[in-house]
C-alpha cells in the first residue's frame, strides 16, 4: 500500500515539476521575443531619427513645432516637426491624442509635394499637381498629419495611414495601436534612455 502512495506522490511531483518547467520555458521565450522586438524596433527608430537629422536642417529655435505642424497649412511646418522629433524622439508620443482629430487642414506652399489623393474637398485642390516628394493623403487633416509624423520619425510601417474621411472607430483603433506601441517602449525611453 505504502509503495503505491509513494509512487503516486513521485508521479505527482514529476508532473508538477514538468508543469512549472513548461511555464518557465514559456515565460523565458516570451521575454526573449519581447526583447528581440524591442531591440529591432529601437534600432529602426534610432536609424530613422539619425537619417532625418543627417538630411534635414535643425528645427531648433522654432516654437510650438508640433501644434504648428498640425494646424498650419504650409508644408514647412511638417518638415520642422519632423526634424524636431528626430532631435527629441521621446516627444513623439504627444502626437497620439491628435489621431482622434479628423479636422481638415489642407496643404499650401508645397510645390515640391505630389499626391494622387482624390478624396479632397474641391476647394483644396491645386497645390498638389506636381513635385518631388510623393506624399500620402495623410497630410491634409490633423489626424493624418499626426499619423504621418509618427510614421516618418519612428520608422513604424505596419500601421495604416489616416486619409481624409477616416472614420472615428478607425481613428480610435490607431490610437490604441500607437498607445500600446509607445507603452511597450516606455514612451520611447527604451530606445533613447538619455533623452
Amino acid at each position: 500500500m505504502r509503495s503505491i502512495g509513494v509512487n503516486a506522490a513521485i508521479v505527482g511531483m514529476v508532473a508538477l515539476l514538468l508543469h512549472v518547467g513548461l511555464h518557465v520555458v514559456v515565460l523565458l521565450r516570451r521575454n526573449w521575443l519581447r526583447d528581440q522586438w524591442t531591440q529591432t524596433t529601437c534600432a529602426t527608430w534610432r536609424t530613422t531619427a539619425a537619417r532625418i537629422s543627417e538630411h534635414t536642417p535643425s528645427a531648433s529655435g522654432q516654437t510650438n513645432v508640433l501644434e504648428n505642424a498640425l494646424t498650419r497649412r504650409e508644408m514647412k511646418w511638417l518638415r520642422y516637426a519632423r526634424a524636431w522629433l528626430a532631435e527629441h524622439p521621446t516627444q513623439a508620443e504627444e502626437l497620439v491624442p491628435s489621431l482622434a482629430d479628423p479636422v481638415f487642414v489642407g496643404l499650401a506652399e508645397s510645390p515640391d509635394v505630389y499626391t494622387n489623393c482624390t478624396d479632397l474637398p474641391p476647394y483644396s485642390r491645386g497645390y498638389y499637381e506636381s513635385g518631388a516628394l510623393f506624399a500620402t493623403c495623410d497630410l491634409f487633416t490633423r489626424a493624418g498629419r499626426a499619423s504621418w509624423l509618427l510614421h516618418e520619425v519612428t520608422g513604424r510601417s505596419e500601421e495604416p495611414g489616416v486619409p481624409p474621411g477616416t472614420g472615428r472607430s478607425a481613428l480610435a483603433d490607431r490610437i490604441k495601436s500607437w498607445t500600446k506601441w509607445f507603452r511597450a517602449l516606455d514612451g520611447g525611453r527604451a530606445c533613447f534612455p538619455a533623452r
